[in-house]
């Protein structure tokens, strides 16, 4: 889909009716247009039927209007904000499982969520490192002492992400 090999719907499903698909991403200069670039398509160029929106909210917003529309964005704007378990998803949209397998099957593909993203069976995965390079031990040192701290780990987990330095623990909810 993102180099252009895969542009219809009825490729992947046969059956649907659904026409061609419309990827979309946040921003064409953004850090996860460069991800999907270099870990994904492993230096491929992107389609040229892609589209840039102007942010991460217009990305949501497309999604939810365009059924043959994916969004590509991070998973820090997926979760449902009204859910203080960090369990569930926004409602306009669907979250769709990824596999690292070339035939994806329900037991290999995997949601965003954070246990997956930590245990790395969520396959689009990145890490975000702190460089500093302040000699002094100033500002910079005690930004990354927050950031690093039970409060800084809290504060990333709260918005969707994965804490380095935090238990993360894996709770199987089943719906009847």
């Amino acid at each position: 889909m993102l180099t252009g090999e895969v542009k219809t719907w009825k490729e992947i499903y046969p059956s649907s009716s659904l026409k061609n698909i419309q990827v979309v991403f946040d921003n064409k200069n953004s850090s996860t247009v460069r991800f999907a670039v270099d870990s994904i398509c492993k230096g491929k160029k992107l389609s040229k039927d892609l589209k840039a929106l102007n942010n991460n909210q217009e990305v949501i917003d497309f999604v939810a209007q365009n059924s043959h529309a994916i969004g590509v964005i991070g998973v820090n704007w997926l979760g449902n904000r009204s859910d203080t378990t960090n369990l569930s998803f926004r409602n306009e949209i669907r979250v769709m499982s990824v596999s690292e397998d070339d035939i994806a099957t329900k037991d290999n593909s995997y949601k965003p969520y954070q246990a997956y993203l930590f245990y790395g069976d969520y396959p689009l995965t990145r890490s975000i490192y702190i460089l500093l390079n302040d000699p002094r031990n100033a500002l910079p040192w005690g930004f990354a002492s927050f950031l690093t701290s039970d409060k800084g780990q809290r504060i990333i987990l709260k918005s969707g992400l994965v804490p380095a330095t935090q238990p993360v623990r894996v709770v199987d909810i089943k719906d009847e």
